[in-house]
């Protein structure tokens, strides 16, 4: 997966979707978790954001495993809510 992703410049980029390199490599999500919490902007956090310390912000926390159970995708972002709606779909299988 590495070369995969350091090879795609339009992901590195950040205009290309990871998602879709990872899927046309072979890399197919099978399940997934996100953890989703509201928290004040921690000071680190809050600078990079250009935002007060305590600014109220979600933190969310990926994993994602393929269809040989193997977790291949880990990642925690800090989403201003005003700036990034946050969307969630569930479906029964």
């Amino acid at each position: 997966m590495g070369r995969t992703v350091s090879a795609a410049q339009d992901v590195l980029n950040g205009v290309g979707s990871l998602n879709n390199t990872l899927r046309l490599a072979g890399f197919v999500t099978r399940s997934a978790h996100r953890m989703i919490h509201a928290l004040p902007a921690p000071k680190e956090i809050a600078g990079h954001l250009h935002v007060k310390v305590s600014h109220p912000l979600l933190r969310i926390r990926s994993r994602s495993w393929d269809q040989n159970d193997t977790l291949f995708d880990y990642y925690e972002t800090w989403v201003l809510t005003d700036v990034v709606s946050l969307e969630v779909d569930v479906a029964a299988s």
